[in-house]
């Protein structure tokens, strides 16, 4: 029985170790095939990623060289990346796999799909050097997007390999340790043989192992882009060849750095702070363009992508940099962004534009220059028949003309046209064509031209035929310039000493014009003092080519003696001396004004020497001139010490530079600055006060030649004025007083106007409440004399109330502080009438309002003003057959004077003066009702807008109020 379940266990066992050791056997195979797949996929896009870069680098080369073959190359190269591109999404014979093992960088290969077949789209369409050129500029955003993505897709590659490696060492010792356990049970049953095979097994695990490290070292060390490891810190544990290569630094020295010791300063932050999230699991990757400094502290710019490597449990093990250097393109891009910016610029401000005709294919291109050529704010459909449509109708045939026989002459050509702009403006231009290209027949198959705005040259041209015209006009008018400026030429030949001389010469030396002179002669004319000096100037331009400017008297034929200007110089031909030339101007009246105006300036500086007061003259460096003698005496200076001084040399304690150059500045800017009482303190401690005063003078108009500055020592006028200025304070403090004292009696007079207000309105409040009963329950008992005085009594007790209200209305008056904003005349105007005409009949009334400007006011109180005046000339033409008011205005400079007419009583004008006084009243209060305060009110209202107002009447005709308040 024994036997039998040792047999069994035996077999059950031997069959285990079998199945692990069938396991141990595939599952190394199938992780190996795994790798190989995946060496080739990382081979085949680092391969594409390659070719990407070699396709751009064709096209630098196509360009620089502007060859058509690299251009084809180029194109070769795209049809080979692309069916790489799609090899690597769907498989083929060097990825010896069918169905993709990949899906995760399948689907990001297909996203980049779009991006392959634009670039890839765009390449095929280059048909010329000149189109590579605009196409560069789109290709290389593109390309640095593919090789990003590409970079990232090998990366994550990689570290899957690396994972695949781990996992497959896990299954090894997973397997290995069953095949132990399974052993242990079998050691007591089998020979040692099964244990040398397991040895067997595990050393060919290990040589696999080995052989997968070698696989990702080689990946590593050989990488075309820079690789590094870091740990969390940042600090570096290992480094690939290339990484090394780029930094310059050894590999020993990289590994004692962090990555944040040789990033540049600018760049470290935001580095840090992206590995930051990398670590806290934000974000798996990162790419960002920034800058190394290497060990030869040259800044390197470089691409990054780094992503993370995580333990089992998903915390950080260590992360991987990966870096591609891109200085030479980042310098490369510069230049071509320079070359670029010089070009738009040279081509804006010469007004050309390129375009392309391609026959073959019936295209035409032209550049954004065209548009602003042609003044267009957009690009027209049919761009080539909008632009013939603005062509000249005059000169459209000859452009058609040109145009058709671009097809058939292979001979540059060019034509000029004009164009009418959509604003209407004339422009004059020129299209040429140099580039003609002609097809494998012999063909022109496509034109390359320029058109260029020449209206400018074409406006010179018609300004030099006017300026040739005009020259023949001016050289027919010299002789007449130089009588009048007297100006003459001269010019002397070396060789037969003889004398040319223009009329206006001979005319200076009241010579008769034509006489034939020699130089003798010529020098003779000079005064006999002057001559020698002539003379030295003659011989130093014959020996030493100089030229001369000198002023001399002339005694002409006639004896008279005149100051002239004679300016010389040497004639060369072909570098041989053979004569002299030059100028000859009466400077008589300049020069006579000039000596008159230096007379006068020492005139004035005698003047100034002399004046009473402290002044001084000073030029427009600041140089002193002259200054009076009082200056010297009033600044404790000793005379003459300031001749040719500087005001910025100065150590005065008055005169100090630094106190003064503002002012001197500004003076000298055409401003006059004063000042009426200034403090200085000497250098004894003692302040005296200066009124001083700074004026510009002028030497020509205009021009400021320097300042006239006045100092005056009022120090005993301002003591006097402080003592002044001290009583004035004890008298304002004495005012302030009084204010207050009068503020404290206001309140008691307006405590008074309302005890007395109370106090009469109790008793009016009596008699109006009696009489109200009297007609209630006895006006049976009244007669008619009985029930008229007793409404005589209620109605004077209703006026004593509204007397009262006036009084009290009038006093507060002067009291309340005023609320001004916009007021609408019209509007206030308009409304008071509509409500004042409710009292009388329908169409009684006839209200004619003109045009009333806005005023700023109080409304509250001006709506008192207007209430009052419109119900006075209601109520004052009330028994007219209809009632006509007028409101006009008229605005003045400072001013607007409102005024109200009417058709009624009228008033006597020799009482005018009591019409705005309180309680008086120029009708009886029988014909009009009324307190005799209204117009009073009126009055102290527009007095405290600071306004008048007056009337004017005619008795039985009508009045008018006129009220004026000012605009501000």
């Amino acid at each position: 029985m024994t036997k039998i379940k040792n047999n069994t266990l035996i077999y059950i066992a031997s069959i285990v170790l079998v199945v692990l050791m069938v396991l141990s056997q595939i599952a190394p195979s199938y992780s190996v095939y795994e790798r190989e797949l995946d060496a080739r996929f990382i081979n085949m896009a680092g391969r594409q990623r390659m070719l990407s870069q070699q396709i751009l680098k064709l096209a630098y080369e196509a360009k620089d060289k502007e060859s058509v073959e690299i251009i084809q190359t180029m194109k070769e190269g795209n049809a080979l990346w692309v069916d790489s591109h799609y090899d690597l999404i769907d498989g083929n014979d060097r990825l010896n796999f069918s169905e993709h093992p990949f899906p995760e960088e399948r689907a990001k290969l297909k996203d980049l799909s779009k991006l392959v077949e634009l670039m890839s789209s765009e390449i095929v369409a280059v048909g010329s050097v000149d189109q590579l050129r605009n196409l560069i500029d789109q290709l290389e955003p593109y390309e640095q997007q593919y090789l990003a993505q590409m970079d990232n897709i090998v990366l994550n590659m990689e570290i899957k390999t690396e994972a695949k490696i781990e996992k497959a060492v896990r299954f090894e010792r997973l397997f290995l340790l069953l095949s132990i356990v399974v052993f242990g049970i079998l050691s007591f049953f089998i020979a040692r043989p099964f244990i040398t095979n397991l040895q067997k097994q595990l050393d060919e695990n290990d040589e696999e192992k080995e052989n997968l490290n070698k696989l990702f070292k080689s990946v590593f060390d050989n990488s075309g882009v820079g690789i590094a490891l870091v740990d969390k810190e940042g600090k570096l544990f290992d480094v690939n060849e290339q990484f090394v290569q780029i930094l310059g630094y050894t590999k020993k020295q990289l590994l004692s750095m962090t990555f944040a010791e040789f990033t540049h300063p600018d760049d470290v932050d935001k580095d840090l702070a992206l590995y930051q999230e990398l670590v806290e699991g934000k974000r798996d990757t990162y790419q960002m363009v920034k800058r190394y400094i290497s060990k030869e502290k040259d800044i390197i710019w470089v691409e990054l992508s780094a992503s993370l490597i995580r333990e089992s449990d998903g915390s950080p093990k260590y992360g991987v940099g990966m870096i591609r250097d891109i200085t030479d393109k980042r310098r490369t891009e510069s230049t071509l962004d320079d070359t670029r910016a010089i070009l738009d610029i040279s081509k804006k401000m010469s007004g050309i534009a390129t375009w392309v005709i391609d026959f073959e294919n019936d295209e035409r291109i032209y550049d954004e220059q065209v548009l602003e050529l042609y003044e267009l704010d957009y690009k027209p459909e049919d761009i080539a028949k909008h632009l013939m449509s603005l062509v000249h109708p005059s000169d459209a045939p000859k452009l058609k003309e040109a145009l058709a026989n671009a097809r058939t002459s292979i001979d540059p050509w060019k034509v000029e046209y004009r164009i009418v702009t959509p604003s209407g403006k004339l422009k004059h231009l020129v299209t040429v064509v140099a580039d003609i290209q002609l097809n494998e027949e012999g063909d022109v198959s496509k034109i390359i031209g320029t058109t260029q705005d020449i209206s400018r040259v074409k406006e010179k041209e018609n300004e030099l035929e006017q300026q040739k015209a005009s020259l023949e006009d001016a050289l027919k008018s010299l002789a007449e310039i130089q009588e009048v400026a007297h100006i003459g030429s001269w010019e002397v030949d070396l060789t037969t000493m003889s004398v040319d001389w223009s009329d206006e010469v001979y005319r200076i030396h009241e010579v008769p014009i034509g006489t034939p002179l020699k130089v003798e002669e010529g020098i003779n004319f000079y005064r006999e003092d002057y001559r020698p000096v002539i003379e030295a100037a003659i011989n130093k331009a014959i020996e030493d080519s100089k030229p001369w400017d000198e002023e001399c008297i002339l005694v002409t034929q006639t004896g008279k003696e005149i100051w002239v200007r004679a300016i010389g110089h040497p004639v060369y031909e072909k570098s041989e001396l053979v004569g002299l030339r030059g100028l000859f101007m009466n400077i008589n009246d300049r020069k006579i004004a000039s000596m008159q105006t230096e007379l006068n300036e020492r005139q004035l500086q005698q003047f100034v020497q002399q004046a009473p007061v402290a002044v001084a003259m000073i030029d427009a460096d600041l140089n002193f001139i002259t200054v009076s003698d009082q200056w010297y005496n009033e600044f404790d200076l000793t005379q003459g010490s300031l001749n040719n001084v500087k005001f910025q040399s100065m150590s005065h304690p008055i005169l100090d530079y630094v106190l003064w150059a503002d002012r001197l500045n500004r003076a000298l800017s055409g401003k006059v600055l004063s000042k009426k009482k200034e403090a200085f303190t000497l250098d004894d401690g003692e302040q005296i006060w200066l009124k001083w005063k700074l004026i510009p003078w002028y030497d020509d108009p205009g021009k400021i030649g320097g300042l006239i500055m006045y100092a005056d020592d009022i120090t005993m006028e301002a003591n006097y004025t402080d003592e002044l200025e001290e009583k004035v304070k004890e008298r304002t403090a004495e005012l302030e007083l009084q204010t207050r004292k009068m503020a404290a009696l206001n309140e008691e007079l307006e405590s008074f106007s309302y005890s007395i207000s109370h106090d009469l309105r109790a008793p009016l409040r009596s008699i109006n409440g009696f009489s109200d009963i009297m007609f209630e329950d006895y006006a049976d008992e009244l007669d008619e004399e009985g029930k008229r005085i007793l409404g005589v009594i209620k109605n004077s007790a209703l006026k004593m109330g509204r007397l009262i209200d006036d009084i009290l209305g009038f006093s507060r008056l002067g009291r309340k502080s005023m609320q001004k904003g916009p007021v609408d005349m019209v509007a206030l105007f308009e409304s008071i009438c509509d409500e004042e005409a409710q009292h009388y009949p329908e169409g009684k009334i006839d209200v004619k309002i003109g045009n009333l400007p806005m005023i700023n006011a109080d409304l509250v109180l001006l709506k008192q003003v207007v209430v009052n005046l419109i119900s006075n000339a209601y109520k004052y033409s009330a028994k007219k057959e209809k009632i006509v008011v007028i409101v006009e205005a008229v605005e003045k400079e400072h001013e607007i004077v409102y005024s109200v007419s009417d058709n009624g009583t009228g008033f006597n004008m020799d009482y005018h003066e009591k019409l705005f006084g309180v309680f008086q009243r120029l009708h009886s209060n029988t014909d009009f009702e009324g307190t005799g305060v209204g117009l009073a009110i009126v009055k102290r209202i527009i007095n405290k807008h600071g306004g008048e107002i007056w009337a004017q009447s005619v008795e039985g005709e009508g009045s008018t109020f006129f009220f004026s308040l000012p605009k501000n």
